[in-house]
């Protein structure tokens, strides 16, 4: 499917190059088989007669490619639609049509282009959705503090008032993600074998770790106390016990971080998947 999309994205591109004259007279509405598609789920099989659209109808292409964008989207081949809808033969339309524009700004602000395009500069235009791409870029990366920011700072306008507060559930959530410092669960563990474990709630692996580090130091302390300082015992016991100490430490600060990255990606997650439903809508 993807070879046949790229086939109609270079049939597109030649089509606007031909004056529409020369486009045979009422070829078959393919926009409507490809919404057809879309409503059944297939996105991809959508984009190809989208695009087959816009070639045969070159004075509609933004109609097409429009739709093409947003079954890319739904397809989760942002990239792909990212790649279309800017491409540079495709400028004229993009001021054109106020919907492919919007379509086209949204997915590169999603995927975090920097900068975003000129085309997409909020003042004087004529769309309110526009002003809220800053918010979008901030919230795509996890930057929630920057999306607070943006949202607070964008005009409420009835188009943009589902997002703004669908938006603002996502900034709630953020406020609630677990923030455990590695640098406190590794002081932990560092001060008692496996307290820092259990500071992040893993009470089974903090009772491992002390045992793991108080078993050998105990036999290590009995080798020395035995022989002195020339207990072969004690040296390798001691030893063990220092790797399990250094390595409770490490897998601390580690543990932090992760269950700080866990809570982060889950909600980018959700966010990528609730931007790309108000991007196709």
């Amino acid at each position: 499917m993807s070879d046949r999309l790229t086939a109609m994205v270079a049939f597109l591109l030649i089509a606007l190059a031909i004056p529409a004259a020369a486009v045979a007279q009422d070829p078959p509405d393919y926009l409507q088989l490809a919404e057809i598609l879309r409503a059944s789920g297939k996105y991809d099989a959508c984009a190809v007669e989208a695009l087959r659209h816009a070639h045969l109808r070159p004075e509609r292409a933004p109609e097409g490619v429009d739709l093409a964008g947003r079954c890319l989207v739904q397809a989760g081949q942002w990239q792909q639609s990212l790649a279309l809808m800017w491409h540079p033969r495709l400028a004229p339309h993009i001021d054109a049509s106020r919907e492919l524009r919007w379509r086209a700004c949204a997915v590169a602000a999603t995927l975090g282009e920097v900068p975003l395009p000129r085309a997409c500069a909020a003042a004087g235009r004529d769309d309110a959705r526009l002003e809220l791409l800053g918010a979008v870029k901030a919230l795509a990366a996890g930057e929630w503090r920057d999306a607070d920011r943006a949202l607070a700072l964008a005009q409420p306008a009835t188009p943009t008032a589902a997002f703004v507060a669908e938006a603002q559930q996502w900034l709630a959530k953020s406020r609630d993600l677990p923030t455990p410092s590695p640098a406190v669960a590794a002081a932990l563990s560092a001060a008692v074998p496996g307290l820092g474990r259990v500071y992040l709630g893993r009470w089974q692996e903090g009772a491992t770790s002390l045992l793991l580090v108080g078993v050998p130091s105990w036999f290590a302390y009995g080798g020395f106390e035995r022989d002195g300082a020339s207990s072969v015992r004690g040296w390798l016991l001691a030893s063990t016990a220092a790797v399990f100490y250094l390595g409770n430490i490490y897998g601390s600060w580690v543990g932090a971080d992760v269950d700080r990255r866990k809570g982060h990606d889950r909600l980018r997650s959700a966010v990528r998947t609730g931007l790309g439903q108000w991007v196709v809508q």
